[in-house]
């Protein structure tokens, strides 16, 4: 098993197991991009690795990884998905790759997010510059997390000039900061 993988599924675990307010799956991906984006944001790095996919749905994991994942930890008894399909954290989980500045800000933002309703938390999601700045069916990236602002999205021109964007995408971040 690869690292990715692996910090991929303490992540899920993680988030399970500490957050779990009608964790549907939907919900869960939605929880784990705002960490990976809000960790990235902070230390220009990601926790798990994994590429996130801007689909109809909002950002998801590369769905064959995390379809692996869920798999391990529902067949290592660490995960179910119960008859709601909200899933539910067993036992424990030895946390190899999660220290503790990443568990503080796992903690963080999902102390701000895991409360919204699955509809709430994907518009939230669609709002956000790093799905925004992704072309369809395609990996996000991270690196427009720079235009998220506490009052609008802030953007920096110079940046700008340097960056590709799709037409989709130039609409969207233009309507936003109009």
């Amino acid at each position: 098993m690869c690292i990715r993988d692996r910090k991929l599924k303490e992540l899920i675990w993680f988030v399970s197991r500490n957050y779990n307010d009608r964790l549907y799956e939907t919900k869960l991906w939605k929880l784990l991009f705002f960490v990976e984006a809000d960790y990235f944001e902070k230390y220009g790095e990601l926790i798990s690795g994994v590429s996130y996919i801007k689909n109809s749905y909002g950002p998801t994991p590369s769905y064959p990884v995390a379809k692996k994942a869920l798999e391990e930890l529902k067949s290592g008894g660490y995960l179910i998905k119960n008859k709601e399909d909200i899933y539910i954290a067993k036992n424990d989980l030895f946390l190899k790759y999660l220290d503790d500045k990443k568990l503080d800000a796992i903690r963080a933002t999902c102390e701000k997010y895991y409360k919204l309703s699955v509809n709430d938390i994907c518009i939230l999601a669609h709002k956000d510059p790093i799905f925004l700045g992704a072309e369809k069916n395609k990996v996000v990236d991270f690196g427009f997390v720079r235009y998220r602002d506490e009052d609008g999205f802030d953007i920096d021109q110079n940046h700008l000039e340097r960056i590709k964007f799709s037409e989709e995408a130039e609409k969207k971040l233009l309507a936003l900061v109009q």
